[in-house]
Formats: C-alpha cells, sequence, structure tokens
C-alpha cells in the first residue's frame, strides 16, 4: 500500500498512546484496522487523545469448551 493510499484510508488517529516497549507516548493511525505510519495521517478522521495511557488491543478470550459448561457449579 502507498503512502497516499494509506492517507486517503486512516480512519482513526490516537495522539499521545503509550504502547509497550517504549518509554515515551507516540501517534498511531489506524486504517481498516490496521497500524499504519502515523506521518501518513491526512484527516479527517476520528481522533482520540489518549493522554500518556497505555494503549493496547483488546483482552479477549473467545476459546470455551460448551461441552465442558455445566459440569460444575
Amino acid at each position: 500500500m502507498s503512502a497516499s493510499e494509506m492517507k486517503q484510508k486512516a480512519n482513526l488517529f490516537v495522539r499521545d498512546a503509550l504502547i509497550w516497549g517504549n518509554s515515551k507516548p507516540v501517534d498511531l493511525a489506524i486504517a481498516n484496522g490496521r497500524y499504519v505510519a502515523a506521518e501518513s495521517f491526512d484527516g479527517p478522521a476520528n481522533v482520540i487523545d489518549a493522554g500518556g495511557r497505555l494503549c493496547c488491543p483488546g483482552f479477549v478470550e473467545p476459546h470455551i469448551h460448551l461441552d465442558k459448561a455445566m459440569l460444575a457449579n
């Protein structure tokens, strides 16, 4: 994907987000559910100011065993 295509597709921008492994907040641009270079952000888009807070994927565990769901109270 070229830089101009990313500029057109970035639909979410997270400002001042702390990500795992970095000690300083960074800006994140998201296009179609994937991170792209923040420099490629060329609004308009939804902008979220994280204010230096941690930004991470959702903690979701979709793995369950329905056959064992009713074994215990």
